[in-house]
């Protein structure tokens, strides 16, 4: 199989993404890394699905996002 073969045999929506997170998962967003808003906010959104999931990132330029979603200060 080849790359391009393997990339489309992998690909898959940032909603499908999140579903293989865990209850009790720490999700770490690497440093000097743009932060991945579309996984960010689909996770946001499992939010009653899922228990004690904590999102790590070192420079967090939309932190809001993901507070104002929750409806959280």
């Amino acid at each position: 199989m080849n790359l391009k073969e393997m990339y489309k045999q992998k690909l898959m929506s940032a909603e499908q993404a999140v579903k293989m997170v865990k209850n009790g998962t720490e999700v770490w967003i690497g440093i000097a890394v743009p932060a991945p808003l579309a996984l960010v906010n689909a996770l946001v959104d499992r939010e009653p699905e899922v228990e004690d999931i904590t999102i790590n990132h070192i420079v967090d330029l939309y932190p809001q996002n993901t507070w104002h979603k929750l409806n959280r200060e």
